[in-house]
């Protein structure tokens, strides 16, 4: 895939990077996420909550020197990637289990560069900078760094000095995750670059359904009504990977009346020796996913309700249940 140069020097270049990303289930904590900058001096006493939303609060002394939240653990270093390439040195510590961004969600922070003999790279800097983590708007190694930060928030009802801070860190991107053997007209190539980030604000962006893509009435769009047997046996509807059949069972009919073949190409369905339907399926089914089952409907009546999975989820089934019908009345068995 080609990617556009962007006007902004802090953009990616044209290259692509994989990129593992985080299931959305694995945030420690939800909610929204407005930033206020601290620039306070003194002390503040405030109580807030652990990772579990207010389960053990307890009381910390949090204590802000310009804009720069003290912490004990400033001078340690933190290998990011587990590989060396991205190393993290806190300078404004957030709270232990605050949230954070994950790739996909939109992210705000400031942030200055400077190679690693300290020389200022002013084409990458910024005071409020907006992008989407994971979208390949910025090199990954700025990705990386940015996910692994969090945004204190004060709990509702509790009194804070400011009602939130961002984490600040400064982050030691190797080339290979930075701009690389390209460089920039003042990143040299194979340049190591020192970024020093402070996460603002984010936005968690809604979370796509990975078959977005499915066109109207393919895939998991194929949804809607399908058709009626002409002789009234059943009725199937389109319910996006499958189609389900209806047939209203008769008294005293039960499972033991039931017979069945799945096949890719060939279904058959019959009740106590009476053929529903038989031949080729408008998609190839997956036998092992299709099923039926005998449950009541909505108005109570008993019904015997037969799922056919499809085998392609992204298709479309036909306006008809059964493609190449065969000519079976009864039937003992398939």
């Amino acid at each position: 895939m080609a990617l556009a140069a962007a006007a902004d020097p802090f953009c990616l270049k044209p290259r692509i990077f994989a990129r593992a990303e985080l299931p959305r289930a694995a945030r420690k904590l939800h909610g929204a996420t407005g930033a206020l900058p601290v620039a306070a001096a003194g002390f503040a006493w405030a109580r807030l909550c652990s990772a579990r939303r207010c389960q053990r609060p307890h009381n910390v002394v949090v204590r802000f020197a310009g804009d720069a939240l003290q912490d004990d653990r400033q001078d340690e270093e933190e290998d990011v990637l587990e590989d060396g390439m991205l190393m993290k040195r806190v300078v404004k510590q957030a709270q232990e289990g605050a949230p954070g961004p994950l790739m996909g969600d939109e992210v705000t922070v400031s942030y200055t560069t400077a190679l690693s003999d300290g020389t200022r790279v002013e084409s990458l800097e910024s005071e409020n900078a907006t992008f989407k983590l994971g979208a390949e708007e910025v090199f990954r190694g700025f990705d990386e760094a940015v996910a692994s930060m969090r945004l204190c928030l004060a709990p509702s009802g509790v009194l804070i000095l400011h009602r939130c801070w961002g984490e600040r860190a400064v982050f030691s991107v190797a080339p290979d995750l930075a701009l690389g053997q390209d460089g920039s007209d003042e990143v040299p190539p194979n340049a190591t670059l020192v970024i020093d980030v402070e996460l603002l604000s984010f936005v968690e962006v809604e979370e796509e359904d990975e078959n977005d893509f499915d066109l109207d009435g393919f895939g998991h769009k194929d949804l809607g009504p399908g058709g009626e047997d002409p002789n009234g046996r059943y009725i199937w509807e389109r319910c996006g990977e499958e189609v389900l059949v209806t047939h209203r069972l008769a008294e005293g009919l039960g499972k033991a009346d039931i017979q069945h073949e799945f096949m890719p190409g060939r279904i058959f369905m019959a009740v106590k020796g009476e053929v529903l339907f038989a031949g080729e399926p408008g998609c190839e089914i997956d036998e092992e996913e299709s099923f039926w089952e005998i449950d009541e409907d909505e108005e109570g009546q008993r019904c015997l309700f037969v799922h056919l999975k499809k085998l392609e989820e992204d298709t479309r089934w036909p306006d008809v249940l059964v493609e190449d019908p065969e000519d079976l009345i009864d039937a003992t068995e398939p």
